[in-house]
């Protein structure tokens, strides 16, 4: 049996509801009639580089490391973009090919650096295409270019806000070409690799819903139906191409079609900035404007995002600004926020900090809807369930604002501790995307809500592969026709912190390419 894995980026019911399935997209529709379907529960945080690491290593963030999209180094006081070589645990891409199967990933986010797997990889979301080695082996590069001389990821700058609709057309276009895209490069990669596991990802569904979510969102799309009906002759496209990915590779008859978005989406309320806050507070100082300034071009020119150090309050570059903290938010992964003590605190003084600070983020309230912002304020020990994570990852508190808020780490006092969001058509992440499997031996059903660290499970199951031990999922039993022979390995534990990868950091070029995307949907 052969599996082909559909990524749809950021998709929820909410979108693909019974009109648009029925009406523009008959492949999903048939999929999802004739497979078991359901409500696929994400990671915290909801973020694509976190929730997809879950979703191709069966594991919660707290075991394979990837907690947003940087990570904060004490050793030099600055933020490191997090790559494919920070996960701890092996991918099922990885696990698969130890096994013997041939393996085939396009387009998957934080996969660059490329794994060395049994078959290819073409690395997605998190990869600074052109100018990086994106795929393994390295020779497919240039194969690729050489059919698809204008191959990216998805279009760059697309659905920007008060945009015409001559301009909507055209941005759709680049995007029914994005799809076209990883087609080619799926039907190029089938005709060199007799692969047994295929993922083909969607990147571009996440980007139209963090900027047009009002023209797909089946709650305002109404409203504008001459974008809607852009919009979901899109969709048909995307619809389209699915189809002929799924005729690629051989035994049409004999394969396991799995859908599957790493997060949902919904309207975008309004953007929290915690650090106004604690400069309001007073466990932030911002210092004088000439000295702000010199800060900003010793910030561009060290080229790095807070050259901040632990213990040293003398006056460091936090956002572009020269500060004074006793606490501050180094970073934030859109749907999660992670604060620092300074680590000049002692134990009893960072005891009484931190117990401060929770009281005071639980009581602030949107003057709006006089209801509280943060939906949660906890230690990582009681946000991820799990003692002795390392601090660098997950700070001493981490703040998750309510659903339809998203964190931003500026200071930004011109628009305070809370910015209504300017934009009305603007989406963001909530934690229930989709899922659905069809294929032999999956009965048709309304499948219960899934977690998705129990797809990668369900995947070696479905295999009749023995699955590693150090799997946080369970497989999804109930979608199946027949009892699965499940059974764990007995020596995979050791494959956890040995996944045969070197940490490997990317250079300032690739940096700035990645985070120019990562900007662009309001990430950082």
């Amino acid at each position: 049996m052969k599996v082909i894995i559909i990524g749809l980026d950021g998709v929820t019911w909410d979108v693909l509801d019974n009109e648009l399935l029925e009406h523009h997209m008959p492949t999903l529709a048939r999929l999802k009639k004739e497979g078991c379907y359901g409500d696929l529960r994400s990671t915290d945080p909801a973020t694509t580089s976190t929730a997809w690491t879950s979703f191709l290593t069966g594991c919660k963030p707290s075991k394979h490391g990837v907690f947003g999209y940087q990570n904060y180094s004490f050793e030099n006081g600055r933020m490191n973009l997090v790559n494919s070589s920070y996960c701890r645990v092996p991918t099922f891409f990885e696990e698969l090919s130890r096994q013997g199967l041939k393996v085939v990933g396009i387009n998957v986010p934080w996969t660059y650096p490329c794994p060395k797997v049994n078959g290819v990889m073409v690395a997605g979301f998190g990869c600074p295409i052109p100018d990086a080695q994106f795929t393994y082996p390295p020779e497919l590069k240039e194969e690729i270019f050489k059919k698809i001389p204008d191959y990216d990821i998805s279009p760059k700058n697309i659905f920007q806000s008060k945009m015409d609709i001559h301009s909507l057309e055209n941005d759709i276009r680049l995007v029914k070409r994005s799809f076209e895209q990883k087609y080619q490069v799926a039907q190029l990669v089938s005709e060199k690799v007799d692969w047994d596991v295929m993922m083909v990802q969607f990147q571009d569904t996440d980007v139209i819903h963090h900027h047009v979510w009002s023209y797909v969102g089946k709650e305002q799309r109404d409203r504008y139906p001459r974008q809607r009906d852009l919009f979901f002759g899109l969709y048909n496209s995307l619809d389209d191409t699915v189809a002929r990915i799924l005729m690629l590779g051989a035994d049409t008859e004999q394969k396991l079609a799995v859908i599957v978005s790493d997060h949902g989406g919904m309207p975008l309320f309004g953007e929290v900035r915690p650090n106004v806050l604690l400069e309001k507070w007073g466990y932030l100082k911002t210092r004088n404007s000439i000295q702000e300034e010199i800060g900003r071009i010793f910030k561009k020119a060290r080229k790095t995002f807070f050259p901040l150090e632990p213990g040293d309050t003398s006056g460091r570059i936090l956002n572009g600004k020269v500060v004074k903290w006793k606490a501050a938010v180094l970073h934030a992964a859109s749907t999660l926020a992670y604060l620092y003590l300074n680590a000049d605190c002692t134990d009893e003084h960072k005891e009484e900090i931190l117990k401060t600070l929770k009281n005071k983020f639980e009581n602030v309230f949107d003057p709006v809807t006089q209801k509280p912002i943060f939906n949660k304020v906890e230690t990582p020990e009681e946000y991820f369930g799990r003692s002795n994570l390392q601090r660098s990852l997950v700070g001493d508190l981490v703040l998750e604002p309510q659903a339809g808020y998203e964190i931003r780490c500026s200071f930004s006092k011109r628009k305070g501790y809370l910015h209504s969001s300017a934009d009305p058509l603007a989406g963001t992440h909530k934690k229930i995307g989709v899922y659905i499997l069809c294929g032999p031996q999956i009965q048709s059903c309304n499948g219960s809500q899934k977690h998705i660290v129990d797809i990668a499970p369900t995947l070696y199951a479905a295999l009749d592969l023995p699955l590693p031990e150090y799997l946080d999922g369970s497989v999804f039993r109930e979608a199946f026709t027949s009892e699965l022979n499940v059974r764990y390995q007995t020596n995979s534990q050791s494959s956890i912190n040995s996944a045969g990868k070197e940490k490997r950091e990317l250079t300032e070029k690739q940096e700035d390419a990645i985070v120019e995307r990562l900007k662009t949907l309001g990430y950082m």
